[in-house]
């Protein structure tokens, strides 16, 4: 059971030789608790706290299960370019730090978990910080293209700021502990920051243009405006990864405050000649991490 509710089943099953759905038959067989997939995704002391006591035994079965593990041939390595191998590394890095923490990841517990040597791992990644950042941009670039598709399907300004910032908390819940514990690593920041300020400056240009045409801003109102509602969405996506707020409340509170400050960007435009506010659609608000 320690095992179990340590890592997912897939790393686990495949260390043993079975697939994740049979060894899952087999903890339901043998009355052993495992944990449902959502259990991953929530903050680590969050999971302690839910991991249960083992149950007694059936009566059928013994203090012992012996597992035979199939003998592999030496021909079953596959040899990996060095890309696949990059991701291969990404992928363990991303299930250790989600079930134990980023501080148990190095460069010789992701080589094992993939079957190879430390060695062969530092020919990927040099050092373990090397590991880590290109694990955070990976995190990065996947919401950020997330983000960019889910934008595009709002036919008027309200429905792709409604979209925006339900993609923003949603993803943020589901994968924003691993990318936040990333971030918080003084070096890791350091090292993104300039990355991340252009990612941002690239959300917020066609906004704040849009702004400033559509509701006659200033390019500093337009600023300040989306500065604000983008850091309350923010805000709410951080309390979600944490798990200090509830998911339906950090919903209602941050659609409810951006779609308010809407609202009174286009009360000031009707004060306006219209010429000076030119009806287009606007993208919404700049939510980039």
């Amino acid at each position: 059971m320690d095992r179990v509710w340590r890592a997912p089943l897939g790393p686990i099953a495949a260390e043993l030789g079975m697939t994740a759905n049979g060894l899952a038959k087999l903890c339901d067989r043998l009355a052993i608790p495992r944990p449902a997939r959502t259990y991953w995704h929530l903050p680590h002391a969050d999971r302690t706290a839910l991991r249960p006591e083992l149950p007694p035994a059936p009566s059928d079965a013994g203090e012992t299960i012996q597992l035979r593990i199939p003998r592999q041939s030496r021909r079953t390595r596959t040899r990996l370019n060095p890309d696949e191998r990059r991701e291969q590394l990404l992928d363990a890095a991303s299930v250790i730090a989600t079930a134990e923490g980023v501080q148990d990841i190095s460069l010789n517990r992701v080589a094992r978990a993939v079957g190879i040597s430390e060695a062969q791992a530092h020919n990927c990644f040099g050092r373990r910080i090397d590991l880590l950042v290109a694990l955070a941009r990976r995190e990065l670039a996947a919401i950020e293209q997330t983000r960019r598709d889910v934008i595009s399907r709002g036919d008027d300004a309200v429905t792709s700021v409604v979209l925006s910032t339900i993609f923003y908390l949603e993803e943020s819940e589901r994968r924003g502990s691993l990318l936040q514990a990333l971030l918080r690593m003084p070096e890791i920041k350091q090292i993104l920051r300039a990355e991340r300020e252009e990612l941002r400056r690239q959300a917020r240009a066609p906004v704040l243009a849009s702004m400033q045409a559509r509701y006659g801003m200033s390019a500093a109102e337009a600023e300040g405006a989306n500065a604000i509602l983008s850091a309350i969405v923010r805000r709410g996506g951080s309390l979600l990864a944490d798990g200090r707020i509830e998911h339906d409340i950090a919903m209602r509170l941050c659609l409810s405050i951006v779609l308010a400050g809407m609202r009174s960007n286009a009360g000031g435009a009707a004060a306006t000649p219209p010429s000076a506010a030119p009806a287009q659609r606007s993208p919404p608000p700049s939510a980039g991490r």
